[in-house]
């Protein structure tokens, strides 16, 4: 039995090395027990290429939203962004 919906929120903070594998590691493992999924990366003001790897990632796959703050407010910060554009999944 699968879970009917699933959001994935994660903060951008320095993780160019990391989004891709994070992405493509928990899509497959979330596709196997939800009917719903959105992942929500929330730029949390990283100066590296953190933004545009998840901006590849958010236009290849609807399923994505996107959030650039306009600096680094921190971690905590960033994640309670991202919950409050979550779509109660």
């Amino acid at each position: 039995m699968k879970i009917e919906r699933l959001s994935i929120v994660t903060s951008l903070y320095f993780s160019e090395a990391y989004i891709e594998n994070f992405y493509r590691r928990s899509s497959k493992v979330a596709e196997k027990i939800c009917n719903q999924l959105e992942f929500i990366f929330v730029d949390d003001g990283s100066l590296d290429n953190s933004v545009k790897i998840a901006k590849s990632i958010w236009q290849k796959d609807s399923r994505v939203t996107l959030i650039k703050l306009s600096k680094n407010f921190g971690n905590h910060k960033a994640l309670i962004t991202g919950l409050e554009y979550a779509k109660g999944y």
